[in-house]
């Protein structure tokens, strides 16, 4: 029976690798100091051989005078003697100094590459902004984003805010139908696991509960794709303020952006007349977003923002189709969303807002939420 061997680490290949050239390396050198050292012997000789008069044995084809001839074999000999002997003392130094300091640079080299790759571990963003990050942060910034693979793109949020009449309690209350569709994006470089969540809150009275549901859930793009209408759809138990989508299976999202995973989910709930509010959070950083809401009899004004609500940042901006007048009201994202950030939605009817006589609706940051 053969025993899978387990394969080897990049870590490992990486030293292989390494070990691999500079062998060659050395190599290449050898040859280098050796030709030098041949042709020093070969100089040597040929110094030798002229010095005993070998040229003098020679045919004098340019009739050069005997005198003269000797100064230039004696030239001749001190040339390739002279030549030998530098070339011999190059090896030698090449053999001896020059290998030791080398090594002794190398060493150096790798000691300071040691010491700033260490600095960096210790604390790389006062490597790259030149202040020091407490480490609690720097833990919170890691386990939050820079490790993350996963990334929301072209999300869209479409909310249809209809008031009515209830006839049991003869309160104003808004029936919301909420349509959401965005691509998840897998950053590695292999499939991953992608939990489906989603969820919204109940009905203010349990009386409007038949109201509130998952109309559909689907999921495309991804290894196990799937689409689930509302009497296919699992919700767990009604415990809380929330009902949420109970779908086990992860999405084996494909790696690669020209891979996406569009997930396409749609809801209804029904919310308070005055002072009403969804609140929308994101578990994934999202990359850009557009928010439309659309009152149907254009008795509500309606209102947008973004959380964390930061001093001189405007998170969501009107687009061009905005028609407040119309009951359309349209934005979109100036900056990406990070993990558990989140955006939101409130209204309140237009004939109230002058009078103040606005009841709130507590502000719930997990209503439409992933997390």
């Amino acid at each position: 029976m053969l025993v899978p061997q387990p394969s080897p680490k990049p870590e490992m290949l990486a030293l292989h690798h390494e070990s691999t050239s500079e062998k060659a390396e050395r190599q290449k050198h050898f040859l280098i100091y050796l030709a030098i050292f041949l042709g020093s012997l070969i100089a040597l000789t040929a110094g030798v051989l002229i010095e005993e008069h070998l040229l003098l044995l020679l045919p004098n084809v340019f009739h050069i005078e005997p005198k003269t001839l000797d100064t230039l074999n004696k030239l001749a000999a001190h040339f390739f003697n002279e030549v030998g002997i530098a070339g011999l003392i190059a090896c030698g130094l090449a053999f001896t100094i020059e290998r030791f300091s080398t090594k002794e640079f190398a060493k150096h080299a790798q000691k300071l590459a040691a010491e700033e790759r260490e600095a960096i571990k210790q604390d790389v963003f006062h490597a790259i902004f030149g202040h020091f990050v407490p480490k609690e942060i720097i833990g919170e910034m890691t386990s939050q984003i820079l490790v993350e693979t996963f990334l929301r793109k072209n999300f869209t949020i479409v909310y249809t805010l209809q008031p009515f009449l209830d006839i049991v309690t003869h309160s104003m209350f808004v029936h919301v139908d909420f349509k959401m569709k965005y691509d998840i994006i897998n950053l590695s470089k292999h499939p991953r696991p992608f939990l489906l969540k989603a969820g919204f809150s109940k009905p203010p009275l349990p009386s409007l509960s038949d109201q509130s549901k998952f109309i559909s859930v689907s999921a495309v793009g991804c290894e196990n794709p799937f689409t689930l209408q509302e009497k296919e759809i699992a919700t767990h138990p009604q415990t809380g303020s929330h009902i949420s989508l109970n779908y086990k299976e992860p999405l084996l999202v494909r790696p690669g952006e020209d891979n996406p995973t569009t997930v396409t989910i749609h809801s209804q709930t029904v919310k308070h007349f005055a002072g009403g509010s969804s609140y929308f959070s994101v578990e994934y950083p999202t990359a850009d977003l557009q928010l439309t809401a659309e009152v149907h009899d254009r008795t509500l004004e309606v209102y947008s923002g973004a959380t964390p609500v930061c001093q001189g940042i405007e998170w969501l901006k009107k687009t061009p189709d905005y028609k407040s007048e119309d009951g359309y009201y349209d934005w979109y994202l100036q900056r990406p969303l990070l993990a558990f950030q989140s955006v939101y939605l409130t209204w309140n009817p237009k004939d109230l807002i002058n009078a103040q006589l606005l009841p709130v609706e507590s502000g719930d940051p997990n209503l439409g939420t992933e997390s």
